[in-house]
């Protein structure tokens, strides 16, 4: 896990791929509340409070922040149930797809923890070892290369073998080498793992070129070396979960492309040659002409596989690819794309062929979730209970926000409506109608005050990720509907 201050939040990356790990949820959790017919667990809560950013007036951990958490959370639930089934965003495709995407990646997650995480068995020396190399940190330069740069700067490594320093320093490629601090928790990128953390490694030493993929590959040079033993048994206790996580995690990611390559077997894919390197322009067209750094590629690409251009019209009946006996028209990978955005392994692309590669690379990652969904589905995951709950978080936390919103712009066109009572964090208007909504369903609302009283805050500000999966956020923005810190259940 590595951790990132960016602009004052702090920004938690769960570095996992696409189907390599559930988000972490205890789903033996104590209820903590009771909305009709949703609960809100302790962990629930703890999930929305701690892994998202909440509003300054319940930043904290006191009775009053705690209060004014749980009415929010409260809050969003009522006003999911008020806007009910029948609320027009359920007609919306767009929304439709993002909830069915995220329950699928919930499927994806838990036949993960079945088929890989539950089968893992660690050892202890290994744990131990684990333990010792979390100390160490490197400092390294590195450059990212293709399989030519690669071959070049081999051949001169080769021929100059006590030469390695300077011929890295002599590296010409755009863009310059990079910097960055490589430790044994952070790093989950396996051949720089062996590399620096099975032998010892010392300042100045020049490693690889390393092969992380299809034409991927990376060198590195060693700036220097730190080494923070674990001194109290708090560290050396906390380090031994997160040594025994990362393990957990790399083995069962050994069972899982077992698992996966067991259900793809005998599948062969065949892509439709003109529909596919058509495709391929119009994305190369949209990736020059969208340079906004801040906008991966990935969606880039995604939105415009969704957008109706003209040329794109034209493509959408086309036959795209075939596997497993069916043939797979634009129209059929669009409806895909909808609710499953494709995933780019690296967005840091500086050539057509790289983008021709991770575009290629994209589109069978995609497929091979379509069939281990297809798998979670037959399997009968969709009516487990905890996938159900989880999947109503999101769905209502979406409906919730329409529905607010939707309740304000009808206000706003009565007579007598006050912008000024909407300014800051004052929402007299919303207030009122959370009070409302209390008292329609309070008979209908249950707490927990034994495990509400032991609940504990944080007040620093997080955003929890996982990159390399289609829906990244751990969770949905926090609820900003109430103010209200009186429990009236």
């Amino acid at each position: 896990m590595i951790k990132k201050i960016i602009a004052g939040p702090l920004v938690l990356l769960f570095l996992t791929c696409s189907t390599n790990k559930s988000d972490t949820v205890d789903k033996s959790s104590p209820v903590l509340a009771e909305v009709g017919n949703r609960i809100i667990t302790v962990q629930d809560y703890l999930n929305r409070a701690e892994l998202s950013l909440r509003p300054f007036y319940c930043h904290g951990n006191s009775d009053k922040d705690k209060r004014i958490i749980l009415n929010s959370l409260i809050a969003e639930k009522m006003l999911a149930m008020e806007a009910g089934n029948s609320c027009d965003i359920f007609e919306n495709e767009t929304f439709i797809a993002y909830i069915k995407g995220r329950k699928e990646q919930l499927l994806r997650d838990k036949l993960f923890d079945v088929e890989a995480r539950s089968k893992v068995t660690l050892d202890t020396n290994e744990v131990k070892s684990g333990i010792r190399a979390s100390g160490m940190e490197y400092d390294v330069s590195f450059f990212n290369l293709d399989v030519t740069q690669a071959q070049k700067v081999q051949q001169a490594l080769n021929n100059y073998p006590d030469s390695r320093t300077e011929i890295f320093d002599q590296i010409d490629i755009a863009p310059q080498a990079s910097t960055r601090k490589i430790t044994w928790l952070d790093n989950d990128i396996e051949p720089v793992q062996k590399a620096l953390f099975t032998e010892k490694v010392l300042p100045g030493q020049v490693v690889g070129p390393l092969k992380l993929g299809e034409d991927q590959y990376i060198i590195l040079k060693v700036n220097a070396f730190n080494y923070k033993p674990n001194v109290t048994q708090t560290d050396i206790y906390r380090k031994k979960q997160l040594v025994e996580e990362k393990l957990t995690r790399s083995y069962a990611r050994e069972f899982w492309d077992h698992f996966v390559r067991s259900i793809m077997d005998g599948k062969k894919l065949e892509f439709n040659r003109g529909t596919y390197e058509a495709l391929i322009q119009l994305s190369l067209d949209l990736r020059n002409s969208n340079q906004n750094e801040k906008i991966k590629l990935s969606q880039k690409v995604t939105d415009g596989l969704l957008e109706q251009s003209p040329n794109y019209e034209q493509l959408l009946e086309q036959p795209f690819f075939k596997i497993d006996n069916k043939t797979w028209s634009v129209r059929d990978f669009q409806k895909l794309v909808l609710s499953h955005p494709l995933v780019f392994r690296n967005d840091e692309i500086h050539s057509r062929k790289q983008f021709v590669n991770e575009f290629k690379v994209a589109i069978i990652d995609i497929i091979q979730d379509y069939y281990v969904t297809q798998e979670a589905y037959q399997r009968g995951y969709d009516r487990l209970s905890d996938i159900q709950r989880e999947t109503l978080i999101w769905q209502d936390s979406f409906v919730a926000k329409y529905h607010q919103e939707k309740y304000l712009k009808s206000l706003s066109k009565r007579p007598g409506f006050d912008a000024r009572k909407m300014q800051g964090n004052q929402n007299t208007y919303m207030d009122i109608y959370v009070d409302s909504l209390q008292n329609k369903y309070q008979n209908k609302i249950k707490i927990n005050f034994d495990e509400f009283d032991k609940i504990q805050l944080t007040n620093t500000d997080l955003v929890a990720y996982r990159p390399g999966v289609p829906y990244q956020s751990l969770v949905p923005s926090f609820p900003a509907n109430a103010i209200d810190d009186r429990l009236k259940y």
